[in-house]
């Protein structure tokens, strides 16, 4: 929203020029205006998921909900997490988003193969599976400097059309500013590399 450069705001805001901070200020105001709640929870129950999303629909009529990540600490076994982190996508996908008609926006981790680590259920019960990820070797020679250096794929949709394993949506990811968008161009499937 800002376009300002993450280092400057690092620094104590040190580095910030008057423009920057006006920006930033009109940033907050902005949030302060929103419906945004950032609760803290460690390890939740489904219980607990499910009663925070119902209090918040019902105080300020929460419209959608950000899960920031499915995961498991707490687990002493694998199929003990393989069946918890299967219960939070459940609850997540039809105690919330299902019942309460709130969308929920979630993240997973991969394994090195790329696939979502620990538990398979949570393909099995989530209705999307997007992939954000670097863009190959292959990829950035085949497109050009405008297509973004990141892919999105679409590889489970339940609710509508997904993608071919080779396709991918360009994403352009300033680090700088923290700011991802789609990309300013988009790849074709080319037989040849860019610019040949």
């Amino acid at each position: 929203r800002t376009k300002v450069k993450v280092s400057r705001i690092w620094k104590n805001g040190t580095n910030l020029t008057k423009a920057d901070k006006i920006k930033l200020d009109d940033a907050r105001n902005w949030i302060k205006k929103t419906k945004f709640v950032h609760k803290y929870i460690t390890d939740p129950t489904a219980n607990e998921i499910i009663s925070i999303h119902r209090i918040l629909k019902n105080r300020i009529n929460l419209d959608f909900s950000i899960y920031d990540y499915i995961k498991d600490d707490n687990s002493r076994t694998t199929s003990e997490a393989y069946l918890k982190l299967g219960q939070i996508t459940n609850v997540l996908k039809n105690s919330i988003s299902g019942a309460m008609s709130i969308p929920v926006l979630s993240a997973v981790q991969l394994n090195k193969d790329m696939d979502i680590a620990d538990s398979d259920r949570i393909a099995r019960l989530c209705s999307s599976v997007i992939t954000w990820k670097p863009k190959t070797a292959e990829q950035r020679r085949m497109d050009s400097s405008k297509c973004g250096e990141y892919a999105l794929t679409v590889r489970i949709n339940r609710n509508g059309d997904f993608m071919d394993e080779d396709d991918y949506i360009d994403i352009h990811f300033d680090k700088k500013t923290m700011r991802i968008c789609e990309a300013e161009d988009h790849h074709e499937n080319r037989e040849q590399p860019f610019g040949k």
